[in-house]
């Protein structure tokens, strides 16, 4: 199984979230966005790694998607070189501590 927006945070600040679809910022709220993904990554390594190692860590997920940034997909591909499963404790811990931001998944 492959999993999407592994890296993915929450979504950008104005994006209008309704009927389970997000939609971006308007125009020129996008032209100030640091990232091209549609979602607000991850973009602190430690917290990549938190991500990709809990996502990878799942029974049956075998691979996770490329972020559609190619500056955030160098941080994603070197927390896999360094891929190491999490204990349940370790991933329950994870969850305790994730920020309360609104999901991309609404």
């Amino acid at each position: 199984m492959q999993i999407i927006k592994s890296a993915a945070r929450q979504p950008w600040p104005g994006a209008e979230v309704t009927r389970q679809v997000m939609r971006m910022p308007p125009p020129e709220a996008r032209e100030r966005l640091p990232y091209t993904t549609w979602y607000e990554p991850h973009n602190q390594q430690q917290a990549i790694d938190r991500a990709v190692w809990f996502v990878l860590s799942q029974p049956g997920v075998t691979a996770v998607a490329s972020p559609g940034d190619v500056r955030i997909l160098d941080r994603v591909l070197d927390s896999t070189r360094r891929l190491r499963a999490l204990s349940a404790a370790e991933q329950e811990a994870i969850v305790r501590a994730a920020e309360p931001g609104q999901t991309i998944f609404a």
